[in-house]
């Protein structure tokens, strides 16, 4: 304060001193030129006055107290709310698949399974460390059904034990033999009933947890480094047996031709908790490889439309196939308004090995045509009218090779190739 008032003084000095000159030069002669040297020396000395500038210790406390609450607040914060219908990763269709078996409809290119996908991604007090937590959580069929359609069990998605448990009730033997795997076991009487099966979407909700490094952009192109955590939610027992999937990464973003965006990327599963059951797909893959361009129209405007491509390579899809090859083109169009967007999306299986096993079908019937692109019909193998079909076939088949061909051949259906999904939602940036 002290400064800011000697300095307003020092002005006002100036000020009246000049007015002052201009007074007394319009009643005196004009001035010689020594005088006019010696007025020019002393404006300059007055001007140097003003210049006073406050002690440099209380600028540099200031200084410093600016930069440490710049170090520590976090600059960045963006909320994604999405509502999409399926949730589909690397051509696995999460919510289509496992939303057909459960209603005993054939597998389609298109088949809403809405989700709600709210995503937060932030900065960490470490610099340049970001993290993102990410929720899918199923809106639709979330609810257990009794898709096996049997009319007595001993527990969920156990065998049909009707009519005979009325016979086993009075024999006193209640054991079974499995017609797949041969396999006598025992039930319990007590516990037989009609059950539901279960399969509702709830018990596939799911977060996943990513941490990444940004390296920031260099003339040799940028570098992220960082991993994630996909898990089910466990809501239901047993818990230890939930889908996880732990992934390090490094994903490398080219210094030319900038204006397509190309990136690439390599995962790398790290935790082999769920590895003994094999399947494919985002929970089974040893690595991944994703290609990615993408383009930004009317880039600076309020409205934009971006239009991208990855193409995915995956590195031994389960642990007993281990097949690999290009597991998925996926195409995006993106219409943005503001904070809302609007995008169509488009999947394709180039290499149909990739998928031509049961072991990607997580909870479908076994298939032992494993390499003929064809997979189990979810829509038939259950139900009254598949089992009136069923036992046509083996009344007029007598061979039971040639039985079990016509069985299969009758529920299967081709592989998909070709899915589709939508979604929309909001983007803020804090």
């Amino acid at each position: 304060m002290r400064y800011a008032f000697l300095l307003s003084i020092l002005v006002c000095s100036q000020i009246y001193g000049q007015e002052l000159e201009k007074a007394e030069d319009k009643l005196s002669p004009a001035p010689s030129t020594s005088e006019k040297e010696d007025t020019t020396k002393k404006e300059e000395k007055n001007i140097k006055n003003l210049d006073v500038e406050p002690e440099p210790k209380e600028s540099s406390k200031e200084e410093k107290k600016d930069e440490h609450v710049k170090k520590h607040e976090h600059k960045h914060v963006e909320v994604k709310l999405q509502v999409s219908s399926d949730y589909i990763s690397r051509a696995w269709a999460l919510g289509n698949e496992d939303m057909a078996r459960r209603n005993n409809v054939a597998y389609k290119s298109f088949y809403p399974a809405w989700t709600f996908q709210p995503t937060i991604e932030f900065e960490t007090p470490i610099k340049n460390l970001h993290a993102e937590v990410f929720f899918n959580l199923w809106m639709v069929d979330r609810g257990d059904r009794d898709n096996e359609q049997r009319l007595l069990q001993s527990k969920t998605g156990g065998g049909e034990l009707y009519p005979r448990y009325f016979t086993d009730l009075q024999n006193q033997d209640f054991q079974t033999t499995s017609s797949f795997t041969g396999i006598t076991s025992y039930y319990n009487p007590t516990t037989v009933t009609k059950y539901k099966n279960q399969n509702g979407m709830a018990r596939n909700d799911a977060t996943e947890i990513t941490l990444f490094y940004d390296w920031g952009k260099k003339s040799y192109g940028r570098i992220l480094t960082g991993g994630f955590h996909y898990a089910i939610i466990p809501y239901f027992p047993p818990y230890a047996n939930v889908l996880s999937k732990t992934q390090i990464y490094i994903a490398y973003e080219f210094p030319f031709l900038r204006i397509l965006n190309p990136k690439i990327s390599l995962y790398h599963t790290v935790n082999r908790r769920n590895q003994g059951n094999a399947a494919t797909g985002l929970n089974r893959t040893q690595m991944y490889v994703p290609l990615q361009v993408s383009y930004k129209f009317f880039e600076r405007g309020l409205f934009s439309i971006t239009t991208g491509t990855s193409l995915g390579y995956m590195y031994q899809q389960n642990p007993v196939n281990r097949n690999s090859g290009f597991s998925d083109l996926s195409s995006m169009l993106k219409f943005l308004y503001d904070h809302y967007y609007f995008d169509f999306n488009w999947v394709y299986r180039p290499s149909v090995k990739i998928w031509d096993n049961n072991y990607y079908f997580d909870g479908g019937p076994s298939n032992r045509y494993i390499h003929d692109g064809h997979v189990t019909d979810p829509s038939k193998v259950y139900g009254y009218e598949n089992n009136y079909i069923n036992s046509q076939i083996s009344k007029a088949v007598s061979d039971p090779v040639a039985r079990e061909l016509v069985k299969e051949r009758y529920n299967q259906q081709r592989i998909i190739q070709n899915l589709f999904y939508v979604s929309f939602g909001l983007m803020k940036n804090f």
